[in-house]
């Protein structure tokens, strides 16, 4: 008998080996941070670059920093990762941005970018990198060290690569950790680089200051390309979309053209090629390591993990790096924390492998086709398969029903089929919806856009007086006109103008206002 367990792995492989296949030749580096807050008088610290598309992996140091003398390049142990790792000891001064670079098989210079900080600081970052779009605006965060509780008084400097931006003071009693926060405005690309907040230059010498890198896309949100003319695809699960290229770049334990396939636990790297402990399996052995990719995705806690040194776990309703994702399923039942996955399925609105898709509405539901037609759901619309004489798009046609006759009899003149009388072409069109045309041996009616040719009716514009003197009938039935009744010398003046139509109710299209000068008769004098 097969091992249940054994296939389970074996599916997972082909899938994984599938999508291998189906990933674009794209450079693979993931620059994994290994206790990125560090003990001055605690054990070692690494940087491990993980690549197996990089040549001649190197690490350097941003800014001001460098890379302490103590520190060993190595070949990445103990995993079995290929690239390139750099050890730091306990007494060497790890703190500070460090990059891992190379060249891809392209020839094209890779590099990410991490930022180690010192357990002791006063002030510790709350995000590891910041990504935004032109145009957005930003909010850096940064909080109180456990160790400045209860201080009087906090000074808040904020840096950018290196110039002084802000000065704050805290006065007060420092009762529990507080929250600093900088927000910047309407971001432009000279936004990006990297940030620290400290007390003052000297804590900052020592390598107590919090530390974030800011990336800023180089088009405005959902926009990529060289004039950023094109529309970014959806991005999912954490992931973010290169202003270059136009694809999605995966936040840790994700994959796919959309980053919407959750690799589980225990996996990272563009293709989740790789694991954190081969050996054992366990969902959570990437605990403790920030995972930093190519801009502009940067670097977060692996899947399923959050908390300034990636130890803490998702709590219940999120998942994902940095467990920044909400879960979507059924009954707000929690979701896997490292694949987003739903046991029982996703909630109402959503799907796909994590339910973080917006589920399109079937456009079938509400039964648009009419008179027994079949309705077909279609890319973003539907169509409907009619069924014996009915036609259209909906099916509201039916084959007996004169056409293009209305309901009310008239004729709608926007339909190239219309019938019209020949009588009433001597009319321009503009004048359908204006003029009344009698013609001896027919008459016409217009009213707005339809008219009605008709030899037994005969409707005319009328009066309130001269409608009680006609007679009219009732609505629907038809009607004519006497039109000796009607002679201009007693035609009383139009105070109300209707419009009667043979089969609708007389309704009242303008009121003019009486005229307020009273009529006096004037006298002309006698000759004499």
């Amino acid at each position: 008998m097969v091992n249940p367990g054994l296939a389970t792995s074996i599916f997972i492989c082909a899938v994984l080996a599938e999508l291998v296949n189906n990933v674009d030749a794209v450079a693979d580096v993931t620059l994994v941070n290994e206790r990125p807050l560090v003990d001055p008088s605690g054990a070692q610290t690494f940087l491990k670059c993980v690549t197996n598309t990089v040549d001649s992996v190197k690490f350097t140091a941003e800014g001001s920093w460098v890379i302490p003398d103590s520190a060993v390049t190595s070949t990445i142990g103990p995993e079995a990762w290929p690239g390139g790792m750099l050890t730091f000891t306990p007494d060497g001064g790890a703190a500070g941005v460090f990059t891992c670079s190379g060249t891809d098989s392209s020839g094209q210079e890779v590099s990410v970018s991490t930022a180690k900080t010192l357990s002791s600081a006063v002030f510790l970052s709350t995000q590891f990198t910041v990504t935004a779009s032109i145009g957005d605006s930003v909010r850096l965060h940064m909080t109180l060290s456990e160790a400045e509780v209860g201080r009087s008084q906090v000074n808040i400097r904020w840096q950018h690569d290196g110039s002084l931006i802000v000065i704050k003071l805290n006065r007060g009693n420092v009762a529990q950790r507080i929250e600093i926060a900088e927000t910047f405005d309407n971001v432009v690309a000279e936004d990006a680089g990297i940030y620290e907040c400290f007390t003052s230059e000297t804590t900052r010498r020592e390598g107590n200051q919090g530390i974030v890198r800011l990336i800023v896309r180089g088009c405005p949100k959902n926009k990529w390309g060289q004039n950023c003319e094109g529309d970014c695809p959806a991005c999912y699960n954490g992931g973010q979309c290169d202003h270059n290229t136009g694809e999605c770049t995966c936040a840790p334990g994700f994959m796919g053209d959309n980053c919407e396939i959750g690799c589980g636990g225990n996996r990272f790297g563009r293709d989740c090629s790789f694991q954190c402990d081969a050996a054992s399996g366990d969902d959570g052995a990437c605990a403790g390591r920030v995972f930093c990719v190519p801009d502009p995705q940067g670097c977060s806690c692996a899947t399923g993990f959050t908390g300034i040194d990636c130890t803490e776990a998702c709590s219940p309703g999120s998942f994902g790096a940095g467990c920044a994702q909400q879960c979507h399923c059924t009954d707000n039942e929690p979701c896997d924390p490292y694949s987003g996955a739903c046991a029982q399925g996703c909630a109402e609105g959503w799907e796909g492998p994590s339910c973080q898709q917006v589920s399109v509405p079937d456009a079938c539901s509400d039964k648009p086709c009419l008179n027994g037609g079949t309705c077909q759901v279609m890319q973003d619309s539907f169509s409907c398969t009619c069924t014996g004489e009915f036609t259209g798009d909906t099916c509201q046609t039916s084959a007996s029903t004169p056409a293009p006759g209305l309901s009310d009899g008239s004729v709608d003149l926007e339909t190239e089929d219309a019938p019209v009388d020949p009588m009433w072409t001597l009319l321009p069109p503009t004048l359908c919806a204006l003029t009344l045309a009698l013609f001896i041996g027919g008459a016409f009616c217009c009213c707005k856009q339809k008219c009605c040719p008709s030899n037994d009716v005969l409707p005319i514009f009328v009066t309130t007086e001269e409608v009680e003197k006609l007679g009219l009938p009732p609505a629907g039935a038809p009607m004519t006109a006497d039109r000796s009744a009607h002679k201009k010398p007693g035609r009383p003046r139009r105070e109300n103008t209707l419009l009667v139509s043979p089969k609708k109710h007389v309704q009242m299209e303008r009121e003019l206002a009486p005229s307020k000068k009273p009529y006096k008769a004037v006298r002309k004098p006698r000759r004499k």
